[in-house]
């Protein structure tokens, strides 16, 4: 297919050839000389072509132009442009500035691109978000070094490796996912907006958004397959699967002895289930383990030791914590979900020696009905080690929460879903002088109005309400909430209105209304009693 577009500015004249045209050398000029026009009057013809036979062959009298790699100064100024500018808005014209203790990472991340632009786009993409974040730099630095010593091939074909293969229309689409971090949860009908938004959309005899969700389920429907050799590759270090069912994977994954990262969180749960002790025993390297219903190591070594991260990690009846799991003690992550009340003391006990430990997330299903929820278990299971920053519970009932002083001296994030809680959390948290994220999915908190005193959360960036039931009220007092960026509320369809307080919160960069009465959003919208409390708010979205 041939497209050709041409506009009448001084006889200009454009033409595009698709990859797909898949042309014979012989036919490029033939094919440019038919269509070009013959006017005399001095026109050129440019071609640009990633191919230098195709460029040879149009004039094999003219040298091309080929691009040079860019420069190391070059380099650096795309790569802190790209992350710097999407940090704070900074102006493409002005120099960007950097942090000193960030530079020497961000050096060494741009020279294994090898002066390519394509790849400093990209892996600036993934450090959107985490401009002041030291470990998530190092490990995307460890990733790409482990990635070339596996694969001497540039780091453009490791970073293309999915992109090549996809259709021309589909490439936008994709590359655009690369605004957003690792495991960041993507709702779907905003990400086809955007992509409509962007222009990625091509217009058909259909609703664009239907066309959207067609691009969507075809890009979710390009997963790599699972070669039947795997258990051969017993040098793999990696292996993340999904949306498979193989009933020999047990098998497979006993021979991969130098694995070092497992993630099988979206394979069929009755594989994680049979997945049996001596499974895991020769995995000497694992360093992440993420599933569902894991049987632990048979062994008392290196599995168990060498074991960081053990996530999402749901215990049934069966499940072996005493003897078993909690022969795990160098853990930093640790997930649990399921029936943690069967299993109250060992879990307690293991949780006590884990003196690494820096994130912990324990929800019990079911989480409903009320009653039946996990009691205290900030108490009952001494959860507070002094390296703890991170913190989600879920399906638990509080009912009175620590002392601020109680809580470790770094702890940043707090996150509570489908939990009831007695007493005045916003004051204790907000005495909590590191505290960054707050947020909180279908919760009582049994109070009917929300109060955030005069100088707490000094540090707070995001703070998140969902499905709030019986929240009517929010007051935000003065130097209250002095660092929140981003302020998410969705479906608190009770509340009456937003708080006046939020005209002096001047950092707020982002207000997402979601599932809120039509009557609320009217309140917000420009001219609307609630508009002067917000209009210093670059954005506001409204769903």
């Amino acid at each position: 297919m041939l497209i050709v577009s041409s506009f009448m500015i001084d006889y200009l004249y454009a033409m595009r050839i698709t990859e797909k045209d898949k042309l014979r050398r012989g036919d490029v000029f033939r094919t440019f000389h038919l269509l070009r026009p013959d006017i005399k009057n001095g026109s050129r013809i440019v071609i640009t072509t990633r191919i230098v036979e195709v460029a040879l062959q149009v004039d094999p009298g003219s040298p091309p132009h080929e691009l040079k790699s860019l420069t190391d100064d070059d380099s650096w100024d795309l790569f802190t442009k790209k992350v710097i500018i999407a940090h704070d808005n900074t102006p493409s014209s002005e120099k960007c500035s950097f942090p000193m203790q960030l530079e020497e990472l961000g050096r060494k991340i741009v020279k294994t691109c090898g002066g390519l632009s394509l790849a400093i786009v990209l892996l600036g993409g993934l450090l959107i978000g985490k401009f002041e974040d030291y470990k998530t730099w190092s490990i995307l630095l460890e990733i790409i070094y482990w990635q070339l010593s596996q694969d001497l091939t540039p780091c453009t074909k490791i970073l293309a490796l999915s992109y090549n293969d996809l259709p021309s229309y589909l490439k936008p689409c994709f590359l655009y996912l690369g605004i957003y971090p690792e495991d960041y949860e993507i709702f779907a009908q905003r990400l086809i907006r955007m992509w409509i938004a962007e222009g990625f959309i091509v217009q058909r005899n259909e609703i664009v958004e239907d066309i959207g969700e067609e691009y969507l389920e075809e890009l979710a429907g390009l997963r790599p397959i699972l070669p039947k050799s795997l258990g051969k590759l017993v040098h793999l270090r990696y292996l993340r699967l999904r949306n498979l069912d193989v009933s020999n994977l047990p098998t497979i994954i006993r021979n991969l002895r130098n694995l070092q990262i497992l993630d099988l969180r979206y394979v069929s749960a009755t594989i994680n289930r049979h997945i049996k002790a001596d499974s895991l025993s020769n995995l000497h390297q694992l360093r992440y383990l993420r599933g569902v219903a894991f049987n632990p190591p048979n062994d008392e070594g290196s599995t168990s030791r060498n074991l960081q991260t053990l996530n999402v990690l749901k215990l049934k009846q069966w499940s072996r914590v005493k003897d078993g799991w909690d022969k795990c003690t160098n853990l930093k992550k640790l997930g649990l979900v399921g029936d943690l009340h069967l299993h109250e003391e060992d879990i307690s006990i293991w949780i006590s020696n884990l003196d690494k430990l820096e994130c912990l997330s324990l929800e019990k299903w079911p989480s409903k009905p009320e009653e039946d929820r996990l009691k205290n278990p900030i108490e009952r299971f001494s959860i507070f080690s002094k390296n703890l920053y991170k913190l989600c519970l879920g399906g638990v009932y509080i009912e009175k929460l620590p002392e601020p002083c109680d809580f470790p001296h770094n702890f940043s994030s707090f996150t509570l879903v489908r939990s009831t809680i007695r007493g005045d959390i916003i004051s204790t948290f907000g005495k909590l002088p590191t505290l960054v994220d707050l947020c909180m999915y279908d919760c009582s908190l049994h109070s009917k109005e929300m109060i955030f005193s005069h100088g707490g959360f000094p540090k707070l960036q995001v703070l998140g309400l969902w499905s709030f039931e019986d929240l009517e009220e929010m007051h935000v007092e003065e130097r209250s909430l002095r660092s929140l960026k981003v302020l998410f509320i969705n479906e608190c369809r009770n509340l009456k209105m937003l708080p006046d307080g939020l005209r002096h919160v001047t950092t707020l960069q982002r207000l997402a209304l979601k599932n809120m009465p039509k009557e609320f959003n009217g309140r917000v919208d420009k001219g609307g009693e609630d508009w002067e409390k917000v209009a210093h708010v670059p954005t506001i979205i409204t769903l």
